[in-house]
């Protein structure tokens, strides 16, 4: 079970208690994850944001798995669909591999337990950044004007 809750704000926050296991699940997933998805000749600029991103949480979960005990990770809502979509990506690559690292099986279990209650957490986290924005009244002459029509 994943305990979570939203943190309202600029931009909006998830706390979630992870257990060590998930902890270390995650740190996995997204350590297996950014080394699939960046095995790139080149790269673009987009690439290399979403590199320098998704490092940065493989860094955070990594310092975390070091204590090998629960904590309390807080992320962006951005973030936290990052961890989401790379832990499903890493369950279902490694669901349908015909050989599993020993490393990979080790971690499956908890990452599994983990796709459906990150996707739900994620989903209300991006709910909650959408009704935080601010009601504009938009005048689709704005637009013409800004596409030179």
């Amino acid at each position: 079970m994943l305990v979570s809750s939203i943190i309202p704000g600029n931009p909006v926050q998830v706390a979630c208690d992870l257990t060590s296991a998930q902890i270390a699940a995650c740190g996995h997933a997204l350590r297996v994850e950014r080394e699939g998805r960046f095995r790139l000749a080149e790269m673009s600029t987009d690439d290399t944001l979403a590199l320098r991103e998704l490092t940065a949480v493989v860094d955070l979960f990594e310092v975390l798995a070091l204590h090998g005990a629960h904590d309390t990770v807080t992320l962006s809502a951005a973030r936290l669909m990052a961890v989401g979509e790379a832990v499903r990506g890493f369950v279902v690559s490694r669901s349908d591999a015909d050989v599993v690292t020993s490393e990979d099986r080790k971690h499956l279990p908890a990452a599994a337990g983990l796709v459906d209650p990150l996707a739900d957490l994620a989903q209300d986290a991006l709910q909650a950044a959408l009704s935080d924005l601010p009601d504009v009244d938009v005048d689709d002459g704005m637009f013409d004007s800004l596409l030179g029509d």
